[in-house]
Protein backbone atom coordinates (compact mmCIF):
# COMPACT_ATOMS: atom_id res chain seq x y z
CA UNK A 1 0.00 0.00 0.00
CA UNK A 2 1.24 3.45 -0.95
CA UNK A 3 1.71 5.90 1.91
CA UNK A 4 0.11 9.35 1.58
CA UNK A 5 2.28 12.34 2.36
CA UNK A 6 -0.59 14.80 2.54
CA UNK A 7 -3.64 14.44 4.71
CA UNK A 8 -7.01 14.75 3.08
CA UNK A 9 -8.56 18.13 3.87
CA UNK A 10 -12.32 17.88 3.52
CA UNK A 11 -12.94 21.65 3.78
CA UNK A 12 -10.43 22.39 1.01
CA UNK A 13 -11.98 19.68 -1.15
CA UNK A 14 -15.48 21.16 -0.69
CA UNK A 15 -14.17 24.68 -1.42
CA UNK A 16 -12.58 23.52 -4.69
CA UNK A 17 -15.78 21.73 -5.64
CA UNK A 18 -17.77 24.92 -4.91
CA UNK A 19 -15.45 26.90 -7.17
CA UNK A 20 -16.36 24.50 -9.97
CA UNK A 21 -20.08 25.08 -9.26
CA UNK A 22 -19.63 28.86 -9.25
CA UNK A 23 -17.23 29.07 -12.20
CA UNK A 24 -19.64 30.86 -14.56
CA UNK A 25 -21.72 32.76 -12.01
CA UNK A 26 -21.58 36.19 -10.41
CA UNK A 27 -23.58 38.09 -7.82
CA UNK A 28 -24.99 41.37 -9.11
CA UNK A 29 -26.68 44.41 -7.65
CA UNK A 30 -27.78 47.73 -9.05
CA UNK A 31 -30.03 50.60 -8.10
CA UNK A 32 -31.05 53.18 -10.68
CA UNK A 33 -33.40 56.15 -10.74
CA UNK A 34 -35.94 54.14 -12.73
CA UNK A 35 -35.51 50.95 -10.59
CA UNK A 36 -34.57 52.00 -7.03
CA UNK A 37 -35.64 48.82 -5.20
CA UNK A 38 -33.49 45.93 -6.34
CA UNK A 39 -32.16 42.75 -4.71
CA UNK A 40 -28.84 41.01 -5.05
CA UNK A 41 -29.25 38.48 -7.84
CA UNK A 42 -27.19 35.67 -9.26
CA UNK A 43 -26.42 35.80 -12.96
CA UNK A 44 -24.27 33.96 -15.41
CA UNK A 45 -21.26 35.81 -16.77
CA UNK A 46 -23.32 36.26 -19.96
CA UNK A 47 -25.86 38.35 -18.03
CA UNK A 48 -28.67 35.81 -17.86
CA UNK A 49 -30.43 35.42 -14.52
CA UNK A 50 -29.51 32.17 -12.83
CA UNK A 51 -31.61 29.90 -10.66
CA UNK A 52 -30.20 29.69 -7.15
CA UNK A 53 -30.29 26.09 -6.03
CA UNK A 54 -29.72 25.07 -2.40
CA UNK A 55 -26.26 23.80 -3.36
CA UNK A 56 -25.26 27.14 -4.91
CA UNK A 57 -26.77 29.14 -2.02
CA UNK A 58 -24.84 27.00 0.44
CA UNK A 59 -21.65 27.36 -1.58
CA UNK A 60 -21.92 31.18 -1.66
CA UNK A 61 -22.79 31.72 2.00
CA UNK A 62 -20.80 29.09 3.89
CA UNK A 63 -17.34 29.35 2.35
CA UNK A 64 -14.85 32.21 1.88
CA UNK A 65 -13.62 33.12 -1.59
CA UNK A 66 -11.05 35.37 -3.20
CA UNK A 67 -13.54 37.83 -4.74
CA UNK A 68 -13.14 40.05 -7.76
CA UNK A 69 -15.66 42.90 -7.84
CA UNK A 70 -16.47 45.42 -10.55
CA UNK A 71 -18.15 48.51 -9.08
CA UNK A 72 -19.87 50.92 -11.41
CA UNK A 73 -21.73 54.19 -11.61
CA UNK A 74 -24.35 54.78 -14.32
CA UNK A 75 -24.34 58.31 -15.65
CA UNK A 76 -25.30 60.57 -18.51
CA UNK A 77 -22.49 62.33 -20.37
CA UNK A 78 -23.26 64.59 -23.31
CA UNK A 79 -26.75 63.11 -23.57
CA UNK A 80 -25.51 59.51 -23.75
CA UNK A 81 -25.96 56.84 -21.06
CA UNK A 82 -22.54 55.60 -19.96
CA UNK A 83 -21.04 53.58 -17.16
CA UNK A 84 -17.87 54.33 -15.15
CA UNK A 85 -16.25 51.22 -13.66
CA UNK A 86 -13.50 50.22 -11.26
CA UNK A 87 -12.20 46.71 -10.52
CA UNK A 88 -11.51 45.61 -6.95
CA UNK A 89 -9.40 42.46 -6.58
CA UNK A 90 -9.05 40.79 -3.18
CA UNK A 91 -5.87 38.99 -2.17
CA UNK A 92 -7.44 37.22 0.83
CA UNK A 93 -10.51 35.00 1.07
CA UNK A 94 -13.66 36.58 2.49
CA UNK A 95 -17.15 35.38 3.24
CA UNK A 96 -19.87 36.99 1.15
CA UNK A 97 -21.46 38.53 4.27
CA UNK A 98 -18.16 40.21 5.23
CA UNK A 99 -17.92 42.08 1.93
CA UNK A 100 -21.02 44.21 2.45
CA UNK A 101 -19.57 46.92 4.69
CA UNK A 102 -16.31 47.16 2.74
CA UNK A 103 -18.17 47.21 -0.57
CA UNK A 104 -20.56 49.93 0.60
CA UNK A 105 -17.67 52.15 1.73
CA UNK A 106 -15.70 51.60 -1.47
CA UNK A 107 -18.74 52.19 -3.65
CA UNK A 108 -19.69 55.40 -1.82
CA UNK A 109 -16.13 56.71 -2.31
CA UNK A 110 -16.31 55.85 -6.03
CA UNK A 111 -19.68 57.62 -6.37
CA UNK A 112 -18.29 60.69 -4.57
CA UNK A 113 -15.29 60.71 -6.92
CA UNK A 114 -17.65 60.75 -9.91
CA UNK A 115 -19.84 63.47 -8.37
CA UNK A 116 -16.74 65.61 -7.86
CA UNK A 117 -16.29 65.45 -11.63
CA UNK A 118 -19.83 66.88 -12.03
CA UNK A 119 -21.15 63.72 -13.66
CA UNK A 120 -24.96 63.33 -13.83
CA UNK A 121 -25.38 60.03 -11.92
CA UNK A 122 -28.49 57.93 -12.59
CA UNK A 123 -27.57 54.81 -10.60
CA UNK A 124 -24.89 52.49 -9.32
CA UNK A 125 -24.17 48.78 -9.13
CA UNK A 126 -21.62 46.02 -8.73
CA UNK A 127 -20.79 42.56 -10.03
CA UNK A 128 -18.94 40.13 -7.76
CA UNK A 129 -17.19 36.98 -8.96
CA UNK A 130 -16.45 34.45 -6.17
CA UNK A 131 -13.74 32.62 -8.10
CA UNK A 132 -11.51 35.70 -8.44
CA UNK A 133 -12.06 35.97 -12.19
CA UNK A 134 -11.61 39.53 -13.39
CA UNK A 135 -14.73 40.78 -15.11
CA UNK A 136 -13.98 42.99 -18.09
CA UNK A 137 -15.78 46.28 -18.64
CA UNK A 138 -17.46 44.83 -21.74
CA UNK A 139 -18.77 41.84 -19.77
CA UNK A 140 -19.96 44.09 -16.95
CA UNK A 141 -21.70 46.42 -19.39
CA UNK A 142 -23.39 43.46 -21.08
CA UNK A 143 -24.62 42.12 -17.72
CA UNK A 144 -26.00 45.50 -16.64
CA UNK A 145 -27.74 46.01 -20.01
CA UNK A 146 -29.39 42.57 -19.83
CA UNK A 147 -30.56 43.28 -16.26
CA UNK A 148 -31.99 46.63 -17.35
CA UNK A 149 -29.76 48.77 -15.15
CA UNK A 150 -29.53 51.56 -17.72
Amino acid sequence: MKKRNKKYNQVESVRKNNLRYLKNYALTFFAADNKPEQDVTMTTLNGDKATVTPVIADAITRFPYQWSIMISVFCIEKGVNTCKMELIKFTERYYQKDLIEYLNDKHQAFIKKQRDKNVNITGAGWIASPNGRDISEDEAGNIFVKLGAF
